[in-house]
């Protein structure tokens, strides 16, 4: 037995007997027809030339099915980084976690942040604040928004006014409570939180 005999048996083994890639029939129809050549090469002695001819074949349709697999698999990921992003638009108000989204969407916390990271450029946390805040700061903004920044920061997703309160301050420059002084909505009702 030669040294490509062994080769293409063991090629042939994995291809046709083992199955260890899923195939539609047309696809394995399409290799095992390579394959019953290149047996017939290799049976009749048909030389080197006919053996590589052959396996070619096969090569050519396992690339195939790699792009096809590939194909379905960037759209598995595009609708999970569609349906995460939102997820999180519908929940960031909640108390909410990169460990519940990952079990939300059976995939790791990591895959999460790693899709956040990729799509918005900051970490789950970063995200999950600034978004927090735009809401903070355009509801402050609204001359007929009347709620107190105690209140406003519930709405938004904090449950702890501090954490709210130096994250507003630290991102914009001014405590909450004096935004709304400060742009003068005088005549609107304005309750302090102390």
């Amino acid at each position: 037995c030669s040294e490509d005999e062994n080769f293409y048996r063991a090629f042939y083994s994995l291809i046709k007997e083992q199955r260890m890639i899923d195939l539609s029939k047309s696809e394995f129809s399409t290799i095992n027809f390579h394959l019953n050549k290149l047996d017939e090469y290799t049976r009749n002695n048909l030389g080197r030339d006919y053996i590589m001819s052959g396996m070619l074949g096969i090569i050519s349709e396992l690339a195939l099915y790699t792009d096809r697999v590939q194909k379905n698999d960037n759209s598995h990921s595009d609708s999970l980084i569609v349906d995460l992003m939102e997820y999180i638009e519908q929940h960031y108000t909640e108390p909410i976690t990169v460990s519940k989204v990952a079990e939300h969407f059976f995939v790791s916390e990591s895959t999460i942040a790693r899709i956040v990271k990729y799509k918005t450029g900051k970490s789950f946390g970063e995200y999950i604040e600034n978004m927090r805040l735009s809401d903070a700061k355009n509801m402050l903004d609204n001359e007929f928004y009347h709620c107190t920044a105690k209140e406003t920061a519930k709405l938004c997703g904090y449950h702890v006014y501090s954490t709210f309160y130096r994250a507003y301050l630290r991102r914009f420059g001014i405590p909450p409570t004096d935004k709304r002084k400060r742009d003068g909505y005088k005549n609107m009702p304005f309750k302090t939180n102390k």
